[in-house]
């Protein structure tokens, strides 16, 4: 019968998950992870420093769309990778931190490095755990992954002592869970959908405000064929950024607070209601608020909605479009009054770009920054042909 360590467990349990990258900085609380990746064909990027790890996983999440992965050692490992973990928190990107610690056989006797993680990360975690027992590391690693890639995204921190990492244990003795988290999508409610498209068909000053949650579910045809059928402006904030492109007719991105200020319909796609929008305070007090999340804490945080709806955001633009096709929706004169308004302040950031004053104005530096980058990306492309 063949012994497996708790190294070969995590190993197989992340590949599993297909996880087939980890980045990390070398400690040896979690060596056994880095021989049985190895076996694994896992890569293993190794920085300079464990924030960066951290930081690196949370990017390879946005990347591709799949959970990212940190290892970092105990102690002052995991601490540093504590800012990386909070900005994965903030911004709900699924990610999963091992941390090593020291042995459970040495609790409180002052061992190398010795600390309670999960108190520390619980505030800022959808999951933070110790694992007791070398059998349980798949069990545990699989729950971690649930909490991060369900609902509410975010970060799952899971904690493992060298004496469950290191120790050997019988292969027969463990059991990998297969089908241990959801994968199908939270679909909105009917009658709420009915009661958006109501409110979008009577409205003649209609906005739309995508956010991150376009990137997550890969929305963007859905958000692009929503408002070309409704003829309403869009504009979009932190990972929404680029569903649709800057050169399309209703991208408007220079007079959002005015167009939130006088709509008469709102629909808030997958963005909180944070200081990014001024907590909902600049809306307008008598448009119709409909908000979508897949998390039901962001709706009605920080001003009233009238429709709030808790969905998958692809599934809710789909049932939205199927409800709203057939009308006839004409918004012209407020199309036209917005980017009227977008003109203008674009005019103004033009002049200043090209402005001479001294200081060096902001966007003169901007302006010459992006035309550096523009020729030299240019010759870059030459020198490669």
């Amino acid at each position: 019968m063949a012994l497996v360590d708790g190294g070969d467990l995590v190993a197989r349990a992340i590949k599993q998950e297909g996880v087939d990258t980890i980045f990390t900085l070398c400690g040896g609380h979690v060596q056994a992870i880095y021989d049985s990746c190895i076996d694994e064909n896992i890569r293993i990027i190794d920085v300079r420093h464990e924030q960066v790890a951290g930081h690196a996983a949370e990017g390879w999440s946005r990347a591709t769309r799949k959970c990212g992965v940190a290892v970092v050692t105990a102690g002052p490992g995991v601490t540093d990778a504590t800012t990386a973990i909070a900005n994965a928190w903030h911004n709900k990107s699924p990610m999963l931190i091992i941390g090593g610690r020291s042995p459970l056989a040495r609790f409180e006797m002052g061992a190398l490095q010795d600390m309670d993680h999960t108190e520390l990360l619980r505030p800022i975690t959808k999951f933070a755990k110790c694992v007791h027992q070398t059998e349980r590391i798949p069990e545990f690693i699989g729950m971690a992954f649930r909490a991060a890639l369900t609902g509410r995204q975010g970060p799952a921190f899971l904690e493992i002592p060298t004496d469950i990492l290191f120790r050997k244990v019988e292969e027969e003795s463990v059991v990998f869970p297969k089908a241990y988290r959801p994968t199908g999508k939270v679909n909105p409610d009917p009658k709420l959908i009915k009661q958006a498209a109501e409110a979008l068909r009577k409205a003649e000053r209609p906005v739309v405000m995508g956010g991150s949650a376009i990137y997550w579910t890969e929305a963007h045809e859905e958000l692009k064929r929503l408002i070309e059928l409704l003829k309403a402006p869009v504009y979009l904030n932190a990972m929404g950024r680029g569903s649709v492109s800057q050169e399309h007719p209703l991208f408007f991105n220079r007079s959002r607070r005015s167009a939130l200020s006088k709509a008469d319909a709102i629909v808030v796609i997958g963005t909180p209601m944070d200081f990014r929008l001024a907590y909902g305070k600049r809306f307008s007090a008598e448009a119709t608020i409909i908000q979508v999340d897949n998390d039901p804490m962001e709706l009605g945080r920080n001003r009233d909605v009238q429709i709030p709806v808790e969905s998958d955001t692809k599934a809710f633009l789909q049932a939205l479009i199927a409800e709203l096709e057939g009308g006839q929706y004409n918004h012209d004169e407020w199309l036209a009054q917005l980017r009227t308004e977008e003109d203008k302040t674009r005019g103004q950031m033009e002049e200043w770009m090209a402005s001479d004053r001294n200081p060096i104005h902001p966007l003169r530096l901007c302006a010459e920054i992006a035309n550096f980058v523009e020729k030299y990306c240019a010759g870059l492309c030459l020198f490669q042909q």
